[in-house]
C-alpha cells in the first residue's frame, strides 16, 4: 500500500478514536472548551502521527551513516518529462474530488455573502442586519439575518440571540469544521462531528439567553418553534434548527464549570496511541536476551541493536554495496513510464552470522519500487557482523535507495 495512503488511513483512525474519548468526557466542560476540544481533535491527531512519522522515525532509523545508493547509472530510454500516466492513482482521485469540494464550499460562501449585499451596518452591534421575507433568522460572522415575520417582541429575541453567536465566534467553528470535512471527506465522523458542533454552539447561546431572561426566553423560543422555520443557507447559525425544545431548555438549565484538568486526557491518549502504534520487529536490550512466545513455546531471540561498537559492512564496502545494488536493481516499467522517483528506506537486520533477515519498507514511494527494493536486499551475500563488546551481534541496519531518472542533454 502506498505510504501516503496507508498515513492517510491512519490518521482517519486516530481521529475517530480521540472524537470517541471526547464523548466519554465532554459532558464535564464548559460549552465553550466542548468546542475547542472538538475542533482540536484532527490537529492533535496530525500532531501525533507527526512525532511518530518524522522526529521518532528520524531519530531511530535513520542514525546509520551511509551514502545513498543513486540509480543514475541504470539507462532509462524513456525521460519523465514526457511520460504519461495511463492509470488514475488513489492520490490523484482525492485530490480531484477534495479540489471540487473546496470549490463548492467557496461557492456557498460567496452565495452567502451575496445574499447579505443590501445588509445596513449598526455600530451598536457592530453588525450588519438584514430584514426580508425569508421565514429563518440566522447569523453568518458579523452578519445577521432577521425574518420580517417577527414582531417587535420576537426580533429582540433573536437579535440577541444571534449577536451571542457573532461575539463567540461560532461562524469561525463552522468554517473550520468545512474545512475539516472537505478535507477528511471520505471519513464520515465529521458528519457527526459537525452536528455536535452546531448542537454545543445553540447550547452555550441558549445558556446565555437563559440566564438573563430566564423563562422568558423558553417561551420566546417555544413560540417561534412551532413557526416550523427551516434552514436556507448552510454554513450559518439557525436560530431554529431542529434541536428538541425540551434537550435545550435542558441544556440551558444545566450548570457547566470549566474542568481544565481533563483536557490532559487528550494529549495523554494521543501520545500513548502514538507509541503503541511504533512497529519493531524486536525489543532493544542493553543485556541478555528477550523472548517471545508463540502459542505455547517459548522461543529466545538475539537482542537486536541500534548501537555498538562496529557496524556491519558489506563485504568490500560501501562502494561494492552500491555497486551491487545498482547492478541487480531494476526500475519498475510502470514506475518508469510514470515518472516516479524518490528514495526508498530499506531496513533489515544483520544477523551475527552476517545473514540478512526482517527486511522491511520503514518510508517508501511506490508498492512495486518497495518490492524491488526488498527483493535486491534480500538477495545480498552475508555481510561481516556487527560487534559490540567485542562479541558479535545482530544489528538493525537502514539503507535508502534513490530511484531517479535521468534526464536528456539539450531536453
Amino acid at each position: 500500500m502506498n505510504n501516503l495512503i496507508y498515513n492517510f488511513m491512519e490518521l482517519n483512525v486516530v481521529i475517530v478514536f480521540l472524537y470517541a474519548i471526547y464523548i466519554l468526557v465532554y459532558k464535564q466542560l464548559s460549552f465553550g472548551l466542548q468546542r475547542k476540544s472538538m475542533l482540536f481533535i484532527p490537529l492533535l491527531a496530525f500532531l501525533s502521527l507527526f512525532i511518530k512519522n518524522t522526529l521518532l522515525t528520524a531519530s531511530t532509523t535513520l542514525s546509520v551513516g551511509i551514502p545513498m545508493v543513486y540509480l543514475d547509472v541504470i539507462a532509462i530510454a524513456k525521460p519523465a518529462k514526457n511520460a504519461t500516466v495511463t492509470f488514475w492513482s488513489l492520490e490523484s482521485i482525492y485530490l480531484t474530488i477534495t479540489v471540487l469540494l473546496f470549490c463548492w464550499l467557496l461557492y456557498r460562501i460567496i452565495k452567502v455573502l451575496f445574499f447579505f449585499k443590501k445588509a445596513q451596518h449598526y455600530s451598536k452591534w457592530n453588525a450588519r442586519i438584514l430584514i426580508s421575507p425569508l421565514n429563518n433568522s440566522f447569523s453568518f460572522f458579523n452578519f445577521i439575518h432577521l425574518s420580517a415575520d417577527l414582531d417587535k417582541a420576537e426580533k429582540k429575541v433573536v437579535l440577541e440571540h444571534e449577536l451571542y453567536h457573532t461575539r463567540l465566534k461560532h461562524a469561525y467553528d463552522l468554517l473550520v469544521m468545512a474545512i475539516y470535512q472537505v478535507l477528511f471527506w471520505i471519513n464520515p465522523i465529521f458528519f457527526f462531528m459537525k452536528k455536535k458542533l452546531i448542537e454545543i454552539q445553540e447550547y452555550e447561546v441558549d445558556n446565555s439567553m437563559y440566564q438573563k431572561y430566564e423563562n422568558q426566553y423558553v417561551k420566546h423560543l417555544l413560540a417561534l418553534t412551532f413557526k416550523g422555520q427551516s434552514a436556507h443557507y448552510l454554513l450559518t447559525s439557525q436560530f431554529y434548527n431542529g434541536l428538541s425544545l425540551t434537550k435545550r431548555t435542558k441544556q440551558m438549565k444545566t450548570e457547566k464549570k470549566n474542568k481544565w484538568a481533563l483536557l490532559i486526557i487528550f494529549p495523554l491518549l494521543a501520545t500513548g496511541f502514538t507509541l503503541l502504534s511504533l512497529k519493531n520487529d524486536a525489543l532493544t536490550i542493553e543485556n541478555g536476551n528477550e523472548f517471545a512466545l508463540d502459542q505455547d513455546t517459548v522461543v529466545f531471540v538475539d537482542t537486536i541493536y541500534d548501537k555498538v561498537d562496529k557496524h556491519p559492512e558489506y563485504i568490500g564496502g560501501d562502494q561494492a554495496m552500491i555497486q551491487y545494488i545498482a547492478k541487480n536493481i531494476v526500475y519498475p516499467k510502470g514506475d518508469k513510464d510514470a515518472g516516479i522517483e524518490g528514495t526508498v528506506y530499506c531496513e533489515f537486520v544483520v544477523q551475527k552470522d552476517g545473514s540478512l533477515d526482517n527486511v522491511k519498507i520503514v518510508k517508501g514511494k511506490s508498492p512495486t519500487l518497495d518490492a524491488e527494493v526488498i527483493r535486491v536486499i534480500s538477495s545480498m551475500p552475508k555481510w561481516i557482523p556487527g560487534e559490540f563488546k567485542k562479541e558479535k551481534v545482530a544489528v538493525r541496519y537502514t539503507i535508502p535507495v534513490k530511484f531517479m531518472i535521468p534526464k536528456k542533454i539539450n531536453e
